[in-house]
């Protein structure tokens, strides 16, 4: 289903020299030329709301590893703390410390994981949108 142009005839826009006129801004005596350059073929892909909606709103990565290194950055600074500080006789203290990096610990490897199951997701739905067409 190959078309063929021909480059030289100019498009009917051209030939009429038609003002174009807007709602919004009226163009008055202004002519409105239409340039165009020659495709040789078109490839339309069809796309399902679910791949539309993906590759609408990208993937949800770049969130997972924002937390993920966020995370990283805190369960490591409460566990330098921890392991450098001499907590004598703060005890409240020391497990305040020793809960957030432990919860922080969880957190990031929970965050890590997700980022990495995901880290495809939309490549994977790129490939095969286009392998619809051989």
């Amino acid at each position: 289903m190959s078309n063929k142009y021909d480059i030289n005839k100019p498009t009917e826009a051209v030939e009429k020299k038609e003002a174009v006129k807007t709602q919004a801004e009226p163009i008055e005596n202004k002519e409105f030329c239409v340039k165009r350059g020659i495709v040789d073929s078109v490839s339309i892909y069809e796309v399902s709301e679910s791949e539309l909606s993906i590759l609408e709103n990208g993937s949800p990565n770049s969130i997972y590893l924002n937390f993920f290194l966020f995370l990283l950055a805190t369960f490591l600074s409460f566990l330098t703390t921890l392991l450098t500080v001499n907590f004598n006789e703060k005890i409240l203290l020391q497990n305040i410390f020793i809960f957030i990096a432990v919860v922080s610990g969880f957190l990031f490897i929970m965050a890590f994981i997700l980022w990495f199951r995901g880290k495809n997701q939309l490549s994977e739905v790129i490939k095969k949108i286009k392998s619809r067409i051989k």
